[in-house]
């Protein structure tokens, strides 16, 4: 399955070109805004869901994060 663009209730965290595989996400582009405050984020867009696992050092972080090619755990529900 894939999706375009994925992104949190708060539009703090953005997921563009993924790819779900089993139980993981894969994300051509990851982008995180400051001070997320959660280590599992529900992404959704276009009647998808997925919660995800971010890692922990992203948690709270006063930076904004972009990365390419990242690959999160789907967390079981």
């Amino acid at each position: 399955m894939t999706h375009d663009l994925l992104i949190d209730p708060l539009n703090t965290v953005f997921a563009v070109n993924c790819r779900v595989e089993d139980t993981t996400l894969h994300c051509g582009a990851l982008f995180l805004e400051p001070l997320v405050q959660s280590q599992f984020i529900r992404l959704a867009y276009a009647g998808a869901t997925l919660e995800v696992e971010i890692p922990s050092e992203l948690v709270n972080s006063p930076t904004p994060y972009r990365a390419w090619d990242v690959t999160l755990p789907i967390r079981d529900e």
